[in-house]
């Protein structure tokens, strides 16, 4: 019976050590596993960090890039209004050399005309002058020639008298 109350002592003995060194087991493992999951949760605390952190680069760059984009652009603008100007003011300066040119041309048609008025009037003036000579030349010659009839008649009349 001694030997049997031992055997059974040691029996509920080896129960509790395997008891205690399950609960021990069971307990390091919760353990292990907070310990894991606290690893876990940090890991993803890191991970979405860095996701935003990433995000936040990639949001900081696109905003760059387009003010960059912006900034190509109203340089772009900038030129086609300057160019634009550029033509509207050759254009400008094409269009005026044109009309300086048309008037000039008008300018000189209308010294040339005048001139050739001036020649023509000059022309019937020296025109008239020579046949206003030619008729008071054959005025004179005419009364010329009366006055030399009127002294010829004249002596011949004396010469009939005598």
């Amino acid at each position: 019976e001694a030997s049997a109350r031992e055997e059974q002592i040691r029996k509920e003995e080896d129960e509790r050590r395997k008891r205690l060194h399950e609960e021990r087991e069971a307990r390091l493992a919760k353990e292990k596993k907070e310990i894991q999951e606290k690893e876990k949760a940090k890991e993803k605390a890191n991970e979405k960090e860095v996701k935003e952190k990433a995000e936040e680069k990639a949001e900081e760059k696109a905003e760059e890039k387009a003010e960059k984009d912006k900034l190509i652009l109203l340089e772009e603008e900038k030129e086609r209004s300057r160019k634009a100007k550029e033509e509207e003011e050759a254009a400008e300066r094409r269009a005026k050399q044109e009309e300086d040119e048309r008037r000039a041309q008008r300018e000189e048609a209308d010294r040339r005309a005048k001139q050739e008025e001036d020649e023509r009037k000059a022309q019937q003036e020296e025109a008239d002058r020579r046949a206003k000579q030619q008729e008071d030349e054959r005025k004179a010659k005419e009364e010329e020639e009366a006055e030399s009839k009127t002294e010829k008649d004249e002596e011949k009349g004396e010469d009939k008298g005598e």
